[in-house]
């Protein structure tokens, strides 16, 4: 491996981002590589107006995988092995086939990093990750991987959970409780459902409409049922499930029902997927009952083939995107 004359990343940026508070031999070894890294990116017309920071996050953050991948422990390792046990394949997005080697280096890996490094989960919108461009710069960068992974040293020193976060991962995605026969429900439950013929969710266009169900349905006080939502909310979902009933404004375009009269297609094929990356935006209950109920299937990523993918993957989209409101914890 070559040594840079003026490297772009110190070994700080490699320790911070390996989660390591001391330095070990494979360091500089590593270190070295990712400015190799850091060198490819800046040749790839994909990441030509992006900031140092950026570049230098991704190169530290690939380098790291090299080394996950030689040591077969550590965050990569963590999290391929968690995506395995979640969906039956060590990688969302990408079919793998039998050319992919989880023990080894792989180019569909790559593009996965490359899309987190481009897909932050702050953001609300998401990018393609099956891009043409993505994967051929994930390609180019993979070389400069491959190319080098018979010299990369063994580490001593583990990496700490820096491709996604850890406690995001361990989260257990709960089913929500259904409506059994015979079964005793809150009050509030049962006058909902007995108002709506028992279909667990209503539809109302405004405050108002709202308000009026809770009073004269739910026999709540004026008062109380004034102050459900803000005043400037439309398009509103009410679901009730054993648990109680949640509320969601400004989402009823988007979940399909016989009696939504709300529902906008345009509006959810467009924007609907939002509901899975805004946190916020919607119940986690209520997504995973529209999921299972089949009322988002119209919902699609905003590019070729994002319907697939959407639905494909929608667990990992939410865990990805929602933080703490997923499970709602």
């Amino acid at each position: 491996m070559k040594q840079n004359n003026l490297p772009k990343i110190y070994m700080q940026d490699w320790l911070k981002r390996k989660q390591c508070s001391r330095t070990e031999q494979s360091d500089a070894w590593y270190l070295n590589l990712a400015n190799e890294l850091y060198e490819q990116l800046e040749k790839e017309p994909r990441y030509a107006e992006q900031t140092h920071e950026f570049k230098t996050d991704t190169a530290v953050r690939l380098a790291l995988y090299m080394h996950d991948a030689i040591q077969q422990e550590g965050g990569w390792c963590q999290f391929t092995a968690r995506c395995k046990e979640l969906y039956g394949s060590y990688l969302p997005f990408y079919t793998l086939t039998d050319s992919y080697y989880h023990d080894e280096i792989n180019p569909e890996d790559v593009c996965l990093l490359l899309w987190m490094q481009e897909n932050p989960a702050d953001k609300i919108e998401m990018k393609n990750p099956l891009d043409a461009e993505l994967i051929q710069t994930a390609g180019n960068l993979y070389k400069v991987l491959d190319a080098l992974f018979e010299q990369a040293p063994i580490a001593d020193q583990v990496s700490g959970q820096w491709v996604m976060d850890a406690e995001q991962l361990k989260v257990e995605r709960t089913e929500v409780p259904g409506i059994e026969e015979g079964k005793e429900l809150p009050q509030n439950v049962q006058l909902f459902l007995d108002g709506t013929g028992g279909n667990q969710l209503a539809f109302f266009s405004d405050p108002t409409a709202l308000q009026f169900f809770f009073e004269k349905q739910l026999h709540w006080p004026r008062e109380k049922a004034a102050n459900l939502v803000e005043d400037d909310v439309r398009n509103i979902v009410a679901f009730a499930n054993p648990k109680g009933i949640l509320l969601a404004p400004d989402i009823a375009t988007c979940i399909a029902d016989p009696t939504n009269l709300f529902y906008n297609s345009k509006i959810a094929k467009s924007i609907g997927y939002q509901l899975f990356t805004m946190r916020g935006a919607c119940p986690f209950d209520l997504l995973k009952y529209s999921v299972a109920q089949n009322k988002l299937d119209e919902l699609a990523l905003p590019f070729e083939g994002g319907h697939a993918l959407l639905h494909n993957n929608w667990d990992f989209i939410a865990r990805w995107y929602l933080d703490h409101y997923y499970e709602g914890r």
